[in-house]
């Protein structure tokens, strides 16, 4: 794994040994399939987390098909990161439920718990308990922590 914690990308005909193409596991796992070789790209999300994107191809790649792909997927890693942001593996304690992500999309603006509960068709209640458990979560005790938690993470 060299590079880890880098922007890299990584494809199989160009850092694998020839003789690796002839083994029972390429065969098992890329040849049976038809893949010839695949390229993926990996970027870090955090200190503590990676993405990894894979594409496979039943011909040779060449640099520059793995350039491009490098290229198209350079601005993927702020989607990405958001995705996981709001997901919560990047910074909370446990994964956020379906709800508790659309309330934290919420409480992230200036809508009230009350605004909140309407807009998701939810009793105020019950809105507020999901803001409870995300703060938890994140382990923050109000708003204010969670927008400076949110707004500080690193990228």
């Amino acid at each position: 794994m060299r590079a880890v914690g880098e922007f890299r990308t990584y494809a199989l005909r160009r850092d694998l040994p020839a003789a690796w193409f002839a083994s029972p596991f390429y065969e098992a796992y890329y040849g049976r399939f038809g893949t010839v070789d695949a390229a993926w790209v990996g970027f870090p999300l955090n200190n503590d987390a990676e993405s990894h994107f894979g594409f496979y191809s039943r011909a040779a790649l060449t640099e520059e098909d793995i350039a491009l792909v490098a290229y198209a997927l350079r601005g993927l890693k702020w989607f990405h990161r958001q995705v996981m942001l709001t997901s919560g593996p990047l910074i909370a304690k446990a994964p956020l439920t379906p709800t508790e992500r659309k309330v934290l999309r919420l409480l992230l603006t200036k809508a009230s718990e009350k605004n909140i509960a309407e807009q998701l068709g939810l009793a105020v209640s019950t809105t507020h308990q999901r803001i409870v458990a995300l703060f938890r979560k994140f382990g923050v005790r109000s708003r204010a922590e969670l927008m400076s938690l949110w707004l500080s993470h690193p990228l």
